[in-house]
């Protein structure tokens, strides 16, 4: 074993050795070399570089970056020891020093941070040491027999990848640690006066950061862990670098008594966590704390590796997890307390991103919105770049050549984040050269024409000013910090809250030792190489005034306790007979909170819904959504579903979706109910523009346009991004925003958002040099422009409808919402726009004009009625301005969620991909061999295997999960008795579409259920979780075969009278849009890393990220 840890860290002898061989020694080191990089001045061979490298990083850092310069080269060697090492600098070095695992090992670090600071048994680091199959989902070549349970760096690193890189994770974290540090801060404002800003920051970010990761035992074991955390932050770096073990007896004492506490926490988890309980799926427990730690704790048992191995790792963890973090947030506030512009700057930019939750009314900053802040992110970066010092360090595991030298097997390679970070033709701005902090350094600014006005606007712009091999606090390559996503999450929580929330008035700055200081903090030099460096002086601040502490208490929150001890009898009370949640009956807000914990955790709460039937193997159950709430009954079965809404409509009604969507379109047939007389004649205003011949004549050309717009936009993004993959869901938004307006109203001489973007890349891609050499698995951020007005104002009132429906009384939540000044300027740009759009149209379709757009065919409609009746036309009427507003609506966001995921399964199904590409060449034979794009015609005719894809899609990633109607009177569902009023969920995916079906007596079942029982009632026998689009093709007596929307269920548009009313259209786009962009992409696989299959929740649920890597499938096709 001891051969094993003498190949990843200096012996602890070898610096006593070096006095008796350094005379034999002395007499060759010097000899020349002409394939050698300048040497680094060693006044005693082998010693005095050693030395100091080990003690004085920062100073040899200086030491080595003056060499490079003075020698007018990218590569300087010195030794350690007897070991040669290399600093490199320069794009091209540095980027294969980051990118060759097969010539330079990056586990070499790893392997001595095992040893050195998780202080874990040499047999167990041998685990480590001897598994030569790389960390890539395929073995390295050679060792492919090796068992997957003995990939230790594969298995090890999915435990971040699962639980840690994964947003909802990620996400989840940073919940913990955002209601965490508001309590610690609540906790200590009252006895602030005078405070020490760093000294101040340690204790309540270190404590939020523990408790997000490690739970709230780990305290409770050792209530001294965050001073004896920070007695082993000071020592981490000499520790792992520094002079051997005997040397370091304290630091290695300390080291040891963290170890023994997070060994505490590590026993006393497996001793009291219940692994049968809902608890072992759940993103956090009091006893693990994070799942990540839960799970990791797990891999390390069932792999054979020891508590005290185990235990070892959360050290680690601890120091990646506060070594960076606290720092860089103190560096952040010291730099903005110094420049009251820029503290301004930043609480202007924190307080846009707070928000009341929606179901709680808790106030909460939204963590997604906060880390795209331009500002925000640019102070991020820019704190990493100018006070983070990390050697990105490899060894060569053969021989091999860098910037022209050879490079002996054995030899250490780095690069020094002092050095890259600081060249001045990568960073420097005119006026702000790259040694000094800059906030605005990654900010650039982006002009655009308003849509609605007209007017120029300027709009800031986050654009990291080096490149990313110039930028590596975190590391680089295939070995990087597996926690930077959870770390800027921390940082930038942590200073929104303290910029939006505190008044800061500074005082002096003090040394180590209290006494006044004539000079700000600078870097710590005793930090280097290894860490965040810590500032050398502490900002002391006279005051601190205390503005808010949101989520502290708040009147709501009041209300209900209060509530809870009048209304002991508010409790839920259950329907006879239909299963439920039985630790819903003991919870005053019965499901509810269970509910509400997915949303915390950033993930969509409507699985939850699907879950249900499973979980109780039955079609039907009740469940509980809030105090006061009667029960709600949840149906999970397609042939019960289709039933209810097909042949029922006397027993059920819309209920609160009228109320909801009269708050915001109250003239509009949505707002109605069926018997309501004006339903008919509303919904008869636009019955033509979902005819076959307006489908056929208006809406198909117009789509198949922004369609085309769209795969430019995709082209130049593609050239831009040089081969790495890049998200494209905002422009899945602005496209069927575009799409949906073009049939509406036209799209106006701007063309519309997709436009605009295409407009500004290519302008972008003009000056945009080329980057010869990039790492293809890193996503890259494309510049785009801001949404245009119109498409802002839209997602306002789209939000506002969804989020109608988890208020208790909606008339009252809109009453209220609609005086928010957002809410009312989002209105009145599209309402006016429409009024406008109809003035102007009413002329031209007076004098015969031919209709080009849906409003044009309502007006029209108007007008001959008028005519026929013999009366003057209401084109005033405001059920045209709301229908063709509901028109909007309901074509963007369902049209948008459903794209998204023909995207995401067209990148995890590349077999389907080729299939589809084949039949659409096939279909569009003309079009193919002509060497264009389908016309509007061609993309309306018969496609088999596109409609079957389309329509395995929307089972399988059904956009609406549920729809709630009500029981309109006492009813009956499945033998059970439904009293009048009573909520009624169906799950219009799950059990029986895309899930295994649960049994349903048939005896139990309605007469009109029986009655037209459908040939297949669930995709039992075709495995209903697998992705086959064959399931909805059937064969004809000649082998032929053709799609049958019949052919088992989906409910994907729901059913019956008050079905999708745009479901023709829906489908129409959607085959145009696919069909184009199939016809000239290859969607190609995305790193693993990047893959997240997490929802959001808006009028219809869709995937949060949607990454693609394009490659032209059909060159010159645009």
């Amino acid at each position: 074993m001891d051969r094993v840890i003498s190949n990843t860290a200096l012996s602890p002898t070898s610096l006593v050795v070096l006095c008796v061989v350094i005379a034999i020694a002395v007499t060759w080191l010097r000899s020349s070399n002409s394939n050698q990089p300048p040497r680094l001045q060693d006044k005693i061979p082998y010693i005095t570089n050693t030395i100091q490298y080990l003690t004085d990083a920062g100073r040899f850092i200086d030491r080595v970056k003056e060499k490079l310069e003075k020698a007018n080269s990218d590569i300087v060697r010195f030794n350690v020891g007897f070991i040669p090492a290399y600093v490199v600098r320069g794009p091209d070095n540095v980027r294969k020093l980051f990118n060759s695992p097969n010539t330079l090992d990056g586990n070499f670090l790893q392997l001595l941070l095992m040893d050195k600071h998780w202080g874990m048994h040499h047999h167990e680091i041998a685990k480590f040491a001897n598994d030569k199959t790389g960390r890539g989902k395929a073995p390295a070549p050679g060792t492919e027999t090796v068992p997957e349970s003995e990939r230790y760096w594969l298995g090890h690193d999915r435990l971040y990848v699962n639980y840690l890189a994964n947003r909802q994770n990620s996400d989840a974290l940073a919940d913990v640690f955002h209601r965490t540090f508001l309590q610690q801060l609540n906790s200590l404002s009252e006895e602030w006066s005078t405070i020490n800003l760093f000294e101040t920051l340690k204790t309540p970010m270190a404590t939020s950061a523990i408790t997000s990761l490690f739970g709230t035992r780990i305290f409770d074991l050792n209530p001294d862990l965050i001073n004896v955390y920070w007695q082993f932050d000071d020592i981490a770096g000499h520790l792992v670098w520094g002079l051997p073990k005997f040397l370091q007896r304290r630091s290695v004492a300390t080291k040891d008594r963290l170890h023994s506490m997070t060994l505490k926490y590590v026993n006393s988890a497996w001793e009291n966590f219940d692994w049968d309980s809902s608890e072992s799926e759940s993103p956090w427990d009091p006893h693990f704390g994070s799942r990540l730690c839960r799970e990791t704790a797990k891999w390390f048992r069932e792999n054979n590796f020891s508590n005290h191995a185990a235990a070892g790792h959360a050290v680690g963890a601890l120091f990646g997890l506060n070594g960076n973090t606290i720092p860089i947030t103190t560096w952040i506030m010291m730099h903005a307390i110094q420049n009251p512009v820029l503290f301004e700057a930043l609480r202007k930019e924190a307080l846009s991103v707070y928000e009341d939750d929606p179901l709680t009314g808790e106030r909460h900053v939204n963590t997604q919105k906060l880390i795209n802040l331009p500002l925000m992110q640019s102070v991020y970066v820019e704190a990493m770049r100018v006070h983070v010092s990390f050697n990105v360090t490899r060894q060569a595991s053969q021989p091999l050549a860098i910037g022209g030298y050879a490079i002996e097997k054995g030899a250490l390679v780095q690069a020094c984040s002092k050095i890259a970070h600081f060249e001045e033709s990568t960073w420097g701005v005119e006026g702000h050269p790259a040694s000094e902090f800059w906030a605005w350094r990654h900010i650039k600014s982006v002009a655009s024409v308003d849509s609605a006005t007209g007017k120029a606007v300027h709009q800031d712009q986050f654009a990291m000013k080096g490149r990313p091999s110039s930028f590596f606090p975190y590391g680089a390559g295939y070995v990087m910090c597996p926690g930077r996503f959870f770390a800027k999450q921390e940082i930038l929580l942590a200073v929104a809250i303290l910029v939006a929330n505190f008044d800061i008035e500074f005082e002096q700055w003090i040394k180590e030792d209290g006494s006044d200081s004539d000079r700000p903090a600078q870097d710590d030099g005793r930090y280097a190489a290894f860490i965040a460096m810590h500032p050398d002086r502490e900002m002391v601040m006279d005051e601190l005034k205390v503005l808010k502490i949101p989520g502290a208490v708040y009147v709501l929150a009041g209300a209900c306790v209060l509530v809870y001890f009048i209304y002991q009898r508010a409790y839920p009370r259950p329907l006879a007979g239909i299963p439920y949640n039985k630790h819903a009956l003991k919870r005053f807000a019965g499901d509810l909170p269970e509910i509400q914990e997915r949303q915390k955790d950033g993930a969509s709460i409507r699985p939850w819904f699907l879950e249900q039937a499973g979980k109780h193997q039955s079609a039907i159950m009740q469940i509980f959504l809030g105090p006061f709430a009667s029960p709600a009954v949840l149906i999970s079965d397609f042939r019960e579903a289709s039933d209810i809404l097909m042949h029922r409509e006397a027993d059920f009604k819309r209920g609160k979706k009228v109320d909801v969507f009269k708050g915001v379109l109250p003239h509009a047939h949505p707002a109605m109910e069926t018997w309501d007389p004006r339903f008919k004649n509303t919904r008869d205003l636009v019955r033509d523009v979902m005819t076959p011949s307006f489908l056929h004549s208006v809406s198909a050309p117009k789509v198949r346009e922004v369609s085309i717009k769209l795969a430019e936009l995709w082209k130049l993004k593609s050239q831009f991004a040089t081969g790495r993959p890049f998200d494209v869901a905002e422009n899945i938004v602005e496209f069927s925003f575009d799409a949906i307006l073009s049939a509406a109203t036209g799209l106006g001489p701007s063309g519309g958002d997709v436009n605009q973007q295409v407009l500004h890349l290519a302008e972008v891609l003009k000056e945009k040099p080329l980057e010869s050499s990039v790492d293809i698995h890193r996503p890259i951020e494309v510049p785009a422009l801001d949404r245009s007005t119109k498409l802002k104002s839209l997602v306002t009132d789209e939000e506002t409808l969804w989020k109608g429906f988890y208020m208790p009384w909606p008339g009252l939540y809109h009453m209220v919402n609609g005086l928010r000044p957002q809410v009312k300027d989002a209105r009145r740009v599209l309402r006016n726009y429409i009024n406008t759009q109809i003035t102007d149209a009413i002329p031209r379709l007076q004098t015969d004009g031919k209709p080009e757009c849906a409003l044009d065919y309502v007006i029209q409609r108007e007008i001959k009625a008028a005519l026929k009746e013999g009366r003057a036309p209401v084109l005033d009427d405001p059920r045209i301005r709301d229908q063709i507003y509901g028109y909007l609506i309901a074509g963007h966001d369902t049209s948008a969620g459903t794209l998204s995921w023909i995207i995401r399964r067209l990148v995890a199904n590349p077999e389907e991909q080729v299939k589809l590409r084949s039949s659409l060449r096939e279909t569009y034979r003309a079009a193919w061999d002509e060497k264009r794009i389908p016309t509007a015609q061609e993309l309306t005719s018969h496609a088999p295997y596109l409609d079957a894809f389309l329509e395995e899609v929307l089972r399988y990633n059904c956009p609406v999960v549920t729809i709630m109607i009500v029981a309109r009177r006492d009813t009956i569902i499945l033998g059970h008795a439904v009293p009048e009023d009573t909520p009624v969920f169906l799950n219009l995916t799950g059990a029986s579409m895309s899930r295994p079906s649960v049994p349903v007596d048939e005896s139990l079942r309605s007469k009109s259920s029986k009655s037209y029982k459908p040939a297949r009632e669930n995709w039992d026998d075709m495995d209903p979780e697998m992705f086959y689009p064959e399931r909805w093709l059937v064969e004809d007596q000649d082998g032929k075969k053709s799609f049958s929307a019949s052919a088992g269920p989906t409910l994907a548009f729901s059913a019956g009278n008050r079905g999708c009313w745009g479901k023709r259209l829906g489908y129409l786009e959607l085959r145009v849009v696919l069909s184009i962009l199939i016809w000239v992409f290859n969607f190609e696989e995305v790193p693993e890393e990047i893959v997240n299959w997490d929802t959001y929740d808006s009028l219809v649920t869709a995937p949060k990220e949607c990454f693609v890597r394009l490659t032209e499938a059909y060159p010159g096709a645009i």
